[in-house]
């Protein structure tokens, strides 16, 4: 099974807010491992930075599956992969 989604997000780092846009891509295979893809444009350096992207792909994912996929407990393991995509917005506004 295969579900994706689009759309906008935020996240702050001190004062500055970044808006951006995301492309979402999960996968569910026979074995009940979910591949969660989360593309992202931002430059990610630290490991801080991938370790928020990787929980809001985890926070959006769950707006994607059908419930009776999680009622039914096919999910056995999940595995995140964040990418950056340069083709993505981003919007930096200081608070």
């Amino acid at each position: 099974m295969r579900w994706s989604r689009e759309g906008w997000d935020s996240r702050r780092r001190g004062k500055t807010r970044y808006k951006y846009k995301y492309r979402l891509i999960a996968e569910l295979d026979d074995k009940g491992l979910l591949r969660i893809t989360f593309y992202h444009p931002f430059k990610t350096n630290s490991l801080k930075t991938s370790k928020e992207l990787a929980g809001a792909a985890g926070r959006l994912v769950m707006d994607v599956i059908p419930g009776e996929v999680l009622e039914k407990g096919l999910i056995k393991d999940v595995e995140i992969i964040v990418e950056r995509d340069k083709t993505l917005d981003l919007v930096r506004e200081v608070v």
